[in-house]
């Protein structure tokens, strides 16, 4: 499994390539701090899950034209945005702190969406 991972925050990104890489050994898991570039790999086909932060909402309708089958999961401080993600096509939306447990349903595709 391909994991590319876009938040602004260097600790975040490292903290979940970590958690991702513990979780999925087998897995490759990249990160970008910009969205464009986060979704230039998921569009080039090297991603099958793509993690944005907020700024990668209005990414995700283009990737889901492209590549229906990729699962994109928002990271977010608060739940504020999280109609506005799902609208646009998400798969998942998390907020912080990141809870493993919840970091591998989204990525799993067994969360359910509210």
């Amino acid at each position: 499994m391909k994991i590319v991972i876009n938040h602004r925050d260097k600790y975040i990104r490292k903290e979940l390539i970590r958690m991702c890489s513990d979780r999925y050994p087998n897995s490759d898991a990249t990160s970008y701090e910009d969205p464009l570039m986060a979704a230039k790999s998921a569009f080039m086909g090297s991603g099958d899950v793509v993690i944005f932060g907020l700024s990668g909402i209005k990414l995700i309708p283009m990737l889901k034209n492209h590549d229906e089958h990729v699962r994109i999961i928002i990271l977010a401080e608060n739940a504020g945005h999280r109609d506005e993600a799902y609208s646009a096509g998400a798969d998942g939306y998390i907020t912080m702190p990141i809870r493993e447990e919840e970091l591998f349903s989204a990525v799993e595709g067994t969360s359910e969406l509210f």
